[in-house]
């Protein structure tokens, strides 16, 4: 997330109008809890500290979105897990 905030300021900083960066998460939960902030903690997520939430802010103001992408369709999954059969051949 801080290196997608720095290089929207940098574009922004050069004069270039930026539509809003799409953020993939293959974690429904995490985005649910992107999505409402504190309306959506529950007991279990109530450690979580204001800080956390530095991504729900950026949704607010419209600089982010967070949309769902599988797992298998992740590319970072490609060079941080090992892969087997078709996945393999895919990446």
């Amino acid at each position: 997330m801080k290196d997608i905030t720095w290089a929207r300021n940098f574009m922004l900083a050069q004069g270039y109008n930026m539509k809003p960066t799409i953020l993939y998460q293959d974690n429904e939960s995490a985005i649910k809890l992107i999505n409402n902030g504190r309306r959506s903690s529950s007991s279990k997520t109530k450690h979580i500290d204001n800080r956390y939430f530095y991504v729900h802010d950026k949704v607010q103001k419209g600089e982010i979105i967070v949309s769902y992408l599988p797992t298998v369709k992740m590319w970072a999954d490609g060079f941080s897990k090992p892969l087997q059969g078709n996945q393999f051949l895919v990446f």
